[in-house]
């Protein structure tokens, strides 16, 4: 078996041996077992801190010969166990015994172990412990193997921290009814009663209706409910539409579903059915069943879009006969429990005071995921069978920092977590900035990403001025039909007006998991690299010429508005928006000086050597890096097998940036950076010191960003920079980056920044 294919294979034990064990001793001994196994060590331990001696103490081992029932403990500070844990960096020594820190201890017997390979296992600052690996002959470590020990440790070190709180508050009593656990996609902490929006049958369990003009009675006040429920929220979103409400696509949804809910075919089968007997809420489900399946066949997006539109229609129904409630309805202080969230929930959400989400599926790169983050909502999402699992009401803490999630926590859990919460959130403080850093950051241009209609608020209240990557696909995603030039229009210019200076505007960037239903998309085997992005509207080109209409007549009236086209590859495709961007302008008699400025996005590695060759052409350039780092590194970072492997800090990603900003620097282009890695404050801060001042980010990270860049004195800033460019590995440059931050005394976690599309 190849080599990686083995270490993915250990990847996916090890997380489900943690995801679904009972007690997480339990798994810890299973997974020093499994490792040893798979990767040939003849030891393989794990030692945790015990928070009342101080001491490093052994929770799991293989390979050691204990006696049953032997404690071992270490001294922090005693041997290479400690030198681990005290660095909080992952460390190999061969041979060990010729270590300055090493220490032999009789009870252990490891003076035969002279490979030794350790990596902390952390949350954040706090370093939780260490898992180590032996092996008896001078064998050398791998790279290879200390990458995928660190990613070992990434998936213990949340359980590890859950069950140490959990064993505090169960000293105490039982600390839940129910652990479930997840994937932690927005942090925070939050309890409050589950508000489950879905729909199952072991839910809907009223008496059954025997006379059947009475079941009819019934079945039509709940279509007439469910509609006038509809037509309110439709009122109610109509008055709402523009960039810092919802959007127009929001409320077209309701309308259509309020025209399918009156579709006289499916309400017809359905009284048919209960004419012939059937129970009300039977006739619903299974007619609104053979709707979706017959539109699933058709193998057209918008029908596809339309199915789900009926299913949902359906729950309201069926909620409504059955006296639930409605993903309308929850209380402020709730947690949201869905097995997902659609474009009309997740409006609710910004509606509605909600405490935290959890969702049966979606990830780090959903829009649940990225509004969550944008309002600061704890969010988990994959956790299997979350709806049918949770009663209505019952009480839920959220994790979502570690994913996990308890139903029916004690008080001493919860007491227990919002201690924990709030030693992160003192960690976390940023402290006021003095007047050095303030006039350090006169050196930056930090501007907006703009995704939804929150972050505008946001960015506002954080004091952005500019807005360095609007991401127009997301206001037109979710709709029946393609925008309107006027309707396009009208968006563009509600976010131009809202900020002082320049708005970048990407043209659509459809494709890859952002498909529209009224766009015709091709089934592809790897549709990232395939019909997206700019390829998309050079195949498309009426969309492209509408969309340029839009943000002519928008340049006729600002002049604070540029354009930005995605995923560039070929020197053609510029000049062909370009054409369109004038024709468009001179259609809507814009003067030429105010013709919008025309810039270009490095994100797949083809460009790196072409962007110095593009002045003639553009005006500015912006790396997106979410795509950038993926196409150059060759991984998904989607992927759940590949996914770990994603990474700024990668030595190769941080020389690349580098010759982009060298070339861009000769040809006199202003480059900026927008996506994940600007907007995480270690990726800043590399960004910076390989000497890059622009930077587009997400407005919620704005104050710990400043913080982080503000603390650097610019000619350290600089030997930062070389000193990441000569680093052979990913570790070196995440130490170098962390040693910095270490000296502004800004406390942050160094972790990979999680990609929010495009």
């Amino acid at each position: 078996m190849e080599t990686s294919e083995r270490f993915l294979r250990l990847i996916h034990e090890i997380g489900s041996l943690v995801g679904g064990a009972a007690r997480v001793e339990h798994a810890l001994r299973d997974v020093v077992s499994r490792i040893a196994t798979a990767l040939q060590f003849d030891v393989v331990s794990i030692y945790l801190l015990d928070p009342s001696s101080g001491r490093l103490r052994l929770v799991a081992s293989h390979g050691l010969k204990l006696r049953p029932g032997q404690q071992i403990e270490l001294e922090v500070g005693q041997g290479l166990t400690s030198v681990v844990f005290a660095s909080g960096r992952t460390r190999v020594f061969v041979p060990a015994s010729e270590h300055p820190s090493y220490e032999y201890i009789p009870e252990l017997g490891e003076e035969a172990f002279e490979a030794f390979l350790g990596t902390p296992i952390r949350i954040g600052d706090d370093v939780l412990g260490v898992l180590i690996a032996q092996a008896q002959e001078h064998r050398a470590i791998e790279p290879a193997e200390e990458k995928l020990f660190e990613v070992i440790a990434d998936r213990l070190a949340a359980a590890v921290d859950v069950n140490r709180l959990l064993r505090q508050a169960t000293d105490r009593g039982m600390a839940a009814a129910e652990i479930l656990q997840g994937r932690g996609i927005s942090r925070g902490l939050a309890v409050g009663p589950a508000f489950v929006v879905g729909i199952d049958d072991e839910s809907l369990s009223p008496e059954p209706i025997d006379d059947a003009e009475l079941a009819l009675v019934r079945l039509r006040e709940a279509f007439a409910a469910v509609e006038s429920r509809l037509l309110q929220l439709s009122a109610e979103f109509e008055q709402m539409v523009g960039p810092t409400g919802f959007s127009a696509s929001d409320l077209e949804i309701l309308q259509t579903q309020i025209v399918l809910l009156n579709d006289s075919q499916f309400r017809g089968e359905i009284e048919h059915r209960v004419r012939g007997g059937a129970q009300p809420l039977a006739a619903i489900r299974d007619v609104a069943q053979e709707v979706f399946q017959r539109f699933s066949t058709l193998g057209d997006s918008y029908f596809a879009q339309r199915g789900d539109d009926i299913l949902d229609i359906a729950d309201r129904l069926r909620a409504e006969l059955a006296g639930l409630a409605t993903a309308e309805d929850p209380d402020e202080g709730s947690v949201l429990v869905a097995e997902r969230l659609g474009p009309v929930q997740l409006a609710m959400f910004v509606r509605k005071r909600i405490a935290a989400v959890v969702t049966e599926e979606g990830g780090a790169a959903s829009h649940a995921a990225i509004l969550a983050r944008s309002l600061g909502v704890p969010a988990v999402a994959g956790v299997p069978g979350m709806v049918a699992r949770v009663r209505q009401g019952a009480r839920l803490l959220v994790d979502g920092r570690s994913g996990f999630v308890f139903v029916e926590p004690s008080d001493e859990l919860v007491a227990e977590y919002e201690v924990a919460e709030q030693h992160h959130r003192e960690q976390a403080r940023i402290e006021p900035l003095d007047g050095r850093a303030r006039r350090r950051l006169r050196r930056y241009d930090l501007m907006a990403n703009v995704s939804i209609p929150i972050d505008v608020d946001v960015a506002r209240a954080a004091g952005l001025r500019s807005v360095g990557l609007f991401r127009t696909e997301l206001a037109f995603l979710h709709r029946e039909r393609p925008p309107t030039v006027m309707e396009q229009a009208h968006v563009y210019r509600e976010i131009a007006e809202h900020f002082e200076g320049t708005v970048t505007i990407r043209t659509m960037d459809f494709g890859g998991d952002k498909v529209p239903s009224y766009l015709p998309f091709p089934e592809e085997d790897n549709p990232l690299l395939g019909l997206r992005s700019i390829r998309h509207s050079m195949q498309n080109l009426s969309l492209l010429r509408a969309q340029m209409r839009a943000v002519a007549l928008v340049a006729a009236r600002v002049d604070n508005i540029r354009v930005l086209l995605p995923m560039v590859t070929h020197r053609w495709e510029i000049e062909t928006a370009r054409d369109v961007l004038e024709q468009a302008c001179r259609d809507a008699h814009v003067p030429a000086e105010r013709i919008p400025s025309l810039g270009v996005m490095v994100e797949t590695p083809a460009l790196i050597w072409q962007v110095d060759c593009l002045a003639d052409l553009v005006s500015f350039v912006s790396i997106g890096t979410n795509d950038f780092v993926q196409y150059l590194l060759a991984v998904d970072r989607y992927s759940e097998t590949v996914g770990h492997l994603y990474s700024p800090y990668h030595p190769a990603v941080a020389r690349s940036l580098h010759d982009i900003r060298r070339r861009c620097r000769k040809a006199r282009l202003p480059v900026s950076v927008c996506g994940e890695m600007a907007s995480d404050p270690f990726g800043a801060l590399l960004l910076a010191a390989l000497g890059f001042r622009a930077l587009s980010i997400a407005p919620h990270e704005t104050d710990r960003i400043r913080a982080v860049l503000g603390g650097q004195e610019p000619r350290r800033l600089e030997q930062l920079g070389q000193l990441i460019l000569q680093a052979p590995r990913e570790g070196d440059i995440r130490d170098l980056l962390a040693g910095a931050v270490a000296g502004t005394g800004v406390q942050l976690d160094l972790i990979d920044p999680v990609p929010s599309g495009g």
